[in-house]
């Protein structure tokens, strides 16, 4: 008897664990509502990036990416540009969310800073293609810049720490730092060197009067 209600009981696991399961695989996947997913600027990835091009008034830098992955100033093979500091600025620059989305915007753009902005982001591509994005001014609570995609009716708000990070790579190009070189010295590392003994000077023997 209590082997026939075990097996029930087994039997009746196994069929309530199908039925989660078929339930769940039907569920639908879900999907970004259409007012988050119309916040996202760029949606590109970073093995598309080839170059970036940032200008700021009368000033300009281009960090192109070698074929080795690297990022250079000004040209492939000129100097070599701070991995860190582009990349964490490209990495940010090809997932760009904003924070809203202003889709009334016909006429004036000078209400945003963006009849003449302030920095212009040009992203080159793999493909050929280029992205622009231009920036103007920050929104009345200073936490957000207006910003459009070139070819976009649409405003959009950013943040402004990636409009400041990108302002500070065109007033000092951000080049890889240089390795700081190794002591020189002898002796095993970890110990501290010491004086070789010096040899004692022997004195002058004594001489004798005739």
């Amino acid at each position: 008897m209590k082997a026939r209600n075990t097996i029930i009981l087994v039997v009746g696991f196994l069929l309530l664990a199908s039925y989660v399961a078929f339930v769940e695989m039907k569920k639908p996947k879900e999907v970004e509502e259409p007012k988050e997913k119309a916040k996202w600027v760029f949606t590109l990835g970073l093995d598309d990036l080839t170059a970036l091009g940032i200008t700021q008034a009368d000033k300009g830098v281009y960090l192109p990416k070698g074929a080795d992955g690297k990022w250079y100033i000004g040209g492939i093979g000129g100097d070599e540009a701070d991995p860190a500091k582009v990349g964490t600025v490209a990495n940010r620059l090809v997932d760009l969310k904003s924070s809203r989305v202003i889709t009334d915007t016909v006429g004036d753009l000078s209400a945003f800073g963006l009849a003449k902005p302030q920095l212009t982001v040009r992203l080159e591509l793999k493909s050929g293609k280029e992205e622009t994005l231009l920036i103007g001014d920050k929104n009345p609570q200073g936490y957000n810049n207006y910003a459009q995609k070139k070819g976009s009716d649409a405003v959009y708000l950013i943040d402004s720490t990636l409009v400041e990070d990108l302002a500070k790579i065109v007033a000092e190009p951000p080049r890889k730092p240089t390795p700081a070189p190794s002591p020189t010295g002898t002796g095993t590392p970890g110990q501290t060197p010491t004086a070789s003994p010096v040899a004692a000077t022997p004195a002058p023997s004594p001489t004798t009067s005739p």
